[in-house]
C-alpha cells in the first residue's frame, strides 16, 4: 500500500488598514482523498469544518429522506 503524503494549506485573515493589507495566518486546511477539505481554525480550537462539493438538488432531497 502506497503511503500518501497529507496535503495541507494555510488559511489567512486579510485585513485592510488604509491602503495596506495585512495577512494573518488563522488555521490550516487538509485535503482529503475525495477532494473535500477539513478546516481547523485557531480562533475556534474545538471546531473542525468540512467542505465538500455541493450535490445536485435531486440527490439532496433523496438523502434527506
Amino acid at each position: 500500500m502506497e503511503k500518501r503524503k497529507a496535503v495541507a494549506k494555510d488559511i489567512f485573515i486579510i485585513t485592510t488598514a488604509g491602503e495596506r493589507k495585512y495577512w494573518r495566518k488563522c488555521g490550516a486546511a487538509f485535503v482529503n482523498r475525495d477532494g473535500s477539505l477539513n478546516l481547523k481554525l485557531d480562533m475556534l480550537p474545538d471546531v473542525q469544518l468540512q467542505i465538500r462539493d455541493k450535490k445536485p438538488k435531486q440527490a439532496q432531497a433523496a438523502q434527506a429522506r
